[in-house]
């Protein structure tokens, strides 16, 4: 009787005691994959804040040699234009050094034009002043001629 009791009892036993341990087992099993689950959300964590610091970094430099590129860049925007003014200006000084000098020029042969139609003016008035008073002189030689 015991035996055959114990021998049914033996595989609940068995049974019992292989249960209890696979409850064991699977409760420290759990409590390693919490531990690991934890232990890895907070690396990750770790690693993705130490990230976003380099990143923050990162971009601070960057936006901070940005703001020193247009700096440079608005220099030498101003300065450029500076010299284009000072071009342009030098170029119009140029058009109106050139644009006096063929007014100049061309005043200069109207005048020396007026000059001698004067003066060819002047020569016929005296010629025909000579000649009036050679005339005159003639007639008076040759009126007291014939008297």
């Amino acid at each position: 009787g015991w035996l055959a009791i114990g021998a049914s009892d033996m595989d609940f036993l068995l049974q019992l005691c292989f249960g209890g341990w696979r409850r064991c087992v699977k409760a420290s099993v759990d409590k390693v994959v919490t531990f690991l689950q934890e232990a890895f959300l907070t690396w990750r964590e770790g690693v993705l804040f130490s990230r976003h610091s380099r990143t923050v970094q990162d971009l601070e430099v960057a936006s901070s040699e940005l703001h020193f590129a247009r700096m440079a860049l608005l220099r030498q925007t101003q300065r450029f234009e500076r010299l284009d003014r000072r071009l342009t200006e030098m170029q119009r000084m140029h058009d109106n050094l050139f644009n006096g000098a063929i007014l100049a020029a061309w005043l200069t042969v109207t005048q020396s034009a007026k000059v001698k139609r004067e003066l060819a003016r002047a020569g016929r008035d005296e010629r025909s002043v000579v000649t009036d008073i050679v005339t005159s002189m003639m007639m008076k030689n040759s009126v007291m001629h014939l008297l």
